[in-house]
């Protein structure tokens, strides 16, 4: 017995009594004290193993962010478009500016298209974004087997194409954007059990000496919607 506690009286009687049921409760409060500090560090214990734990959440977040970001900078660096299968805006740009570089040194000239998919906010809302992912990837692959081996065809955003046509003058580019056209309206794309029908709105721009990167891809751009205000599912070329 801990030698802090008081010991009995001897010779027993009420006082004796009294004394040991004294030093009972003392010793009672002594073992439920020391039952709560265990509970207590047990507690503290495994706070720490929930701190410890949270951290290694945070730490694996940040890590998977991490990776995440750089999966983009690899993909971006292939120069891949990973839903479509065609070249991404970053490597399609590079296309374009050696184009350009080309086409000065030479004094050879080129056109541009810009594609914008008709209404395509309707084919998400109707069929789903799945449905949406898959006209995509399906309309890369009917426009990139209508291209001629020179020919360059990237996504520049969402449902934004451009092509860069090398040694085409306006009335050349006209004539191949009008053949693409034609080539996604005829027939509807088969995702899954669905029919979707879609047609396509086109800008034709040729380059011009004094034209940058932006500026050719701006008189396309702005001839595509031209031709959106006319009706959809049409080719404008940009007067300039």
């Amino acid at each position: 017995m801990d030698s802090t506690f008081p010991r009995p009286q001897e010779g027993g009687g009420a006082m004796g009594c009294e004394n040991d049921f004294d030093q009972l409760r003392d010793l009672t409060a002594r073992q439920l004290w020391m039952a709560l500090a265990a509970a207590y560090q047990a507690l503290a214990a495994d706070e720490a193993q929930i701190r410890g734990f949270g951290a290694v959440v945070v730490e694996a977040d940040a890590r998977i962010e991490e990776l995440e970001s750089e999966v983009k900078r690899l993909r971006r660096l292939l120069g891949i478009d990973f839903l479509t299968g065609v070249p991404n805006h970053y490597h399609i740009m590079g296309l374009l500016e050696r184009e350009i570089d080309r086409s000065r040194r030479s004094g050879s000239t080129f056109s541009l298209l810009f594609l914008d998919i008709d209404r395509f906010k309707n084919v998400n809302s109707n069929y789903g974004h799945e449905v949406g992912s898959a006209v995509l990837h399906e309309l890369a692959k009917r426009l990139e087997a209508a291209l001629r081996l020179s020919d360059a065809l990237g996504r520049y955003g969402g449902e934004e194409f451009i092509f860069i046509l090398p040694n085409a003058p306006r009335k050349g580019a006209e004539i191949a954007a009008e053949r693409l056209r034609k080539l996604v309206a005829a027939e509807p794309f088969k995702i899954g059990d669905k029919s979707v029908a879609v047609t396509v709105s086109i800008g034709v721009a040729e380059f011009r000496r004094t034209d940058t990167a932006s500026s050719l891809i701006e008189a396309a751009d702005m001839a595509m919607l031209q031709a959106k205000d006319l009706g959809r599912n049409r080719v404008v070329s940009a007067e300039r």
